[in-house]
């Protein structure tokens, strides 16, 4: 079988790991938020909403963004999930006591700090890898 890397539809490829990435992130966020709803175990808040609410509306985001591929509707979900986990990473590491724990105990917001690490390269992979369409490449050459 000769098999070239260049059969693979990259941007397909790139697309479909960042939706199933965001699928993950939704669905390891999701009983937290419930539990926060109902009133069990919860999140911390930022300005009264609970931080989990914002990073499962994030991943939510960075789904749709897998389907419809608007820099903009990847920024909107990724920023906040990103940023919340740097911040709650940072302050999980140096006090400790601020971010749920994994059923292995370790905080949530490590693993969602990774997750958004590792969106932000597949995303940049697939921003410099995908052909532009025949009508992009039109308005570029209008400027």
């Amino acid at each position: 079988m000769n098999f070239k890397f260049s059969q693979i539809n990259l941007d397909k490829f790139f697309t479909t790991t960042i939706g199933l990435l965001a699928l993950l992130g939704a669905f390891s966020i999701a009983p937290l938020s419930f539990s926060t709803l109902t009133g069990g175990p919860s999140c911390p808040s930022i300005y009264f909403v609970p931080a989990c609410y914002i990073v499962l509306a994030g991943f939510i985001a960075l789904l749709v963004f897998s389907f419809v591929k608007h820099q903009a509707i990847f920024f909107l979900g990724w920023l906040p999930v990103a940023s919340i986990a740097l911040l709650a990473s940072v302050g999980e590491y140096s006090r400790g006591g601020i971010c749920p724990l994994s059923s292995s105990g370790v905080p949530l917001c490590y693993y969602s700090l990774g997750v958004s690490v590792f969106l932000l390269a597949i995303f940049l992979l697939w921003k410099f890898s995908h052909k532009p369409t025949k009508k992009a490449k039109k308005a570029k050459e209008s400027l």
